[in-house]
């Protein structure tokens, strides 16, 4: 289920840890911290901001470490 971004704000705070999968079939991602709450864009996609990376990226591509 895709989480809409009032949604991901509220379980996730500012800092919290996941991993990164640019291409969600891969298995291997990196690590980060989301810099920013996240925002629905006007195509409808639901993005964050990632501390040390420019751009915004979907949350949809973020797995949760639990940190």
């Amino acid at each position: 289920m895709k989480l809409t971004a009032e949604q991901f704000n509220e379980q996730y705070s500012v800092g919290s840890g996941f991993i990164y999968q640019s291409v969600m079939t891969f298995r291997d991602g990196e690590a980060v911290k989301t810099a920013s709450d996240a925002w629905t864009m006007c195509s409808g996609e639901v993005v964050v901001k990632l501390q040390g990376k420019s751009g915004c990226f979907s949350v949809d591509h973020l797995t949760y470490t639990g940190k």
